[in-house]
Parts: C-alpha cells; structure tokens; sequence
C-alpha cells in the first residue's frame, strides 16, 4: 500500500504489507492523501466494535484518492466520509462490515465509483450528505446480500446542489 500526504509544507510516503489486521481504530485522514492498494486487504474483526475502516474528515481542496482497498469485516463502515470535499474512492471493495460506505457534510467534488459492497448490514448510508456522487456511467456500484441498498432519508436533497446521483443497485443472490 502506498500512502502520499501532502499539507504543511511536507509530502510523504509509506510502503506497508499488502494485507493488515488493525487491533484498534485508525486516526481519521484530516489532509490531502492518496491511498492505492493495489487489493490489499485491511482487515477490522479486532478492530473495535464501531471502528472505520478509513474515516475522511473535511480535507483540503487538493483531491484525495482511495482506490483498490478490501476493507473487511468493520463494526462502524469500510469508508466513513465526513464532510471530505474532492475525495475520489474508486474500485474499493467492503464485505461483512456493519455500513459498506457512510456519507455525511458536504461532499463537494467527491464520489464513490466502481466498488463493491458484499454482504454488509448495510450497503451506504447518507446522513446530510450534500453534493456527493455516487457511481456514474461506466462506472456503477454493486450491493449484494445483506441489506442491500441506500438509506437516504435524512439525505437533504434540493436545487442547489450541482452534483447529485444515486447509487445503482444490482441485486444478486
């Protein structure tokens, strides 16, 4: 896995294993970070029973990207986005985790593209998620077993918002 920070004047990076256990919560990504995980698997079975797999908190207007991520087993969602403009997650996949993706704040610039969500309690949840875009043509999301689907009613939808999509549902059994 790769890890590029960027902010404060510095710009890094991080070569880890290509699968992970957490034995606790990761610290929510607060600045402009690209995640490619080339199908590595993090893995949240003892990683608390309300943890994330990767929480993206309100970053910068520089784009962030997290893509090719297995995020497997998670008491809270595989991605928990928070108000994290100019995020692109592309290609991920979450299984067995309570919420396959969470979306809440405003989400402008940002989407969830071409990933799968198997067998997770829920597949998204938007709780006032304004502006985010969820799948795109060519580039559709696929929930499957659990209860499959978006729950969006407390979604503020209204003319003002450039951007908004639904999740395309592709049922399977």
């Amino acid at each position: 896995m790769l890890f590029r920070s960027g902010g404060g004047g510095f710009n890094s990076t991080i070569t880890l294993s290509s699968n992970i256990t957490l034995n606790s919560a990761l610290p929510a990504m607060t600045v402009q970070m690209n995640i490619r995980g080339n199908n590595w698997t993090l893995d949240g079975t003892n990683a608390g029973p309300n943890s994330s797999g990767l929480t993206v908190l309100s970053t910068s207007s520089t784009p962030s990207t997290i893509s090719g991520v297995k995020f497997l087993n998670f008491g809270g969602a595989g991605v928990d986005l928070v108000g994290a403009r100019n995020t692109s997650v592309t290609g991920i996949t979450v299984t067995g985790s309570t919420v396959g993706f969470r979306a809440s704040g405003n989400l402008s610039g940002s989407g969830v593209f071409s990933s799968t969500f198997t067998n997770n309690v829920i597949g998204s949840v938007l709780s006032s998620a304004q502006n985010l875009k969820v799948g795109d043509v060519g580039k559709t999301n696929t929930f499957t077993g659990g209860t499959a689907g978006l729950d969006r009613k407390s979604t503020r939808l209204n003319s003002s918002h450039l951007v908004i999509s639904y999740a395309v549902l592709c049922l399977k059994k």
